[in-house]
């Protein structure tokens, strides 16, 4: 059987090995790839499923992508790799699994957090309960393997609003991705920008879900509160914001927003005009794989983990599910059914459904393009 490789990776490697970061490449390399291993659901089922497999079929040799940078790091370096911790904010709770990397897990912890529904329709969720999950979820894996932790990868649920003052404190509760209040922002997207150049640009039609049309709901309906609006971030972007400082996504999350350019892979200056929102509010963009961050060593300690090991970009979790699968090149393609239910194909080129019913996003692979529905 001919495994496929992911695009970017001899790239990656080469790149960092030129700048002596060969530990840190593979470290943020490997660290995304095995962040997929929990995306699913319970860490129990993702589990489960690879037992399922002979025990030949290790994660490393499922995923060509991360075996290769590991074979290409013993044939340069003699840096030994421990360990790797994925986080995935959720949906209905975070999870967090460390991993060898064989994808032998070593430890693993979930935590729970509520969802809120105020209005029918309505779905939130409060950011401050994502960090304190989070904070509670990785205390509790890194008591196995917190000193052998070389990087940090990250996912979660897609499109969702987290809206942030001037000194990053929470204004209100974040807009989810299956929140339903935004039927008349979409309409006023599909005017302002046009329903042909939105679907040229975006890859998508405008609907609830997406980010953009709850920023035009927080703006019409609760101005005073947006008027403090000064940051705009996923929901697992605010989780590495406490991690690491620094406001940052990747290129697959992103393209959930509604405010993205998939084919430029960057925040589409254009829409932002159009909808007055400032760019400046939105965080920078990597591809999943590429560092976005270090831990913090005010918090690493607090958390077990050693202080300043990388945080990769990550991937929204539909494009990390994919990748643990294997879902990297032409011709494959998943079907996960959760919260909500996924058919997911990889594709290097971009296809756009003229019907708006299939999804383009970017993948978290780096270049890649994925459609979904």
């Amino acid at each position: 059987m001919v495994r496929p490789r992911a695009a970017g990776c001899d790239q990656l490697i080469v790149k960092f090995a030129r700048h002596g970061q060969i530990r840190q490449a593979v470290a943020v390399h490997v660290s995304h790839l095995l962040s997929a291993v929990p995306v699913f659901g319970a860490a129990k089922t993702m589990r489960q499923g690879f037992h399922a497999r002979p025990r030949r079929h290790r994660l490393a040799d499922q995923i060509t992508c991360s075996t290769h940078v590991i074979v290409n790091l013993r044939q340069m370096s003699k840096i030994r790799l421990d360990a790797f911790l994925g986080i995935d904010v959720g949906t209905t709770g975070v999870r967090c699994l460390v991993v060898d990397e064989t994808g032998r897990v070593l430890s693993e912890a979930t935590a729970d957090y509520p969802l809120y529904s105020p209005h029918p329709g309505w779905s939130e969720q409060r950011p401050e309960e994502w960090w304190e999950a989070t904070r509670k979820a990785v205390v509790e894996v890194a008591r196995a393997a917190g000193p052998h932790v070389g990087g940090i990868g990250l996912t979660g649920q897609m499109h969702g609003a987290v809206f942030l003052d001037a000194n990053d404190r929470v204004i209100r509760p974040a807009l989810l991705w299956n929140d339903q209040r935004t039927a008349a922002q979409c309409e006023t997207i599909t005017r302002l920008v046009g329903a042909e150049r939105l679907a040229e640009i975006t890859g998508n039609p405008a609907l609830t879900g997406f980010q953009a049309p709850k920023v035009i709901w927080f703006r019409e309906e609760e101005p005073r509160s947006y008027e403090r609006l000064r940051r705009l971030l996923l929901p697992k972007d605010y989780v590495r914001l406490q991690l690491t400082g620094d406001s940052a996504t990747d290129a697959s999350d992103a393209s959930g927003t509604l405010l993205f350019d998939i084919r430029k892979r960057n925040w589409s200056a254009e829409i932002l005009d159009a909808l007055e929102i400032p760019s400046g509010w939105l965080p920078a963009v990597f591809e999943g794989p590429e560092p976005a961050g270090a831990l913090r060593a005010d918090l690493a300690r607090e958390l077990g983990l050693p202080a300043g090991i990388p945080v990769a970009a990550g991937a929204g979790d539909n494009a990390g599910a994919a990748i643990g699968n294997g879902i990297i090149a032409e011709g494959l393609a998943s079907c996960s059914i959760g919260t909500s239910g996924v058919l997911f194909s990889h594709s290097e080129e971009l296809v756009r459904d003229a019907t708006g019913r299939i999804h383009a996003f970017c993948h978290a692979c780096p270049r890649g393009i994925t459609s979904w529905g």
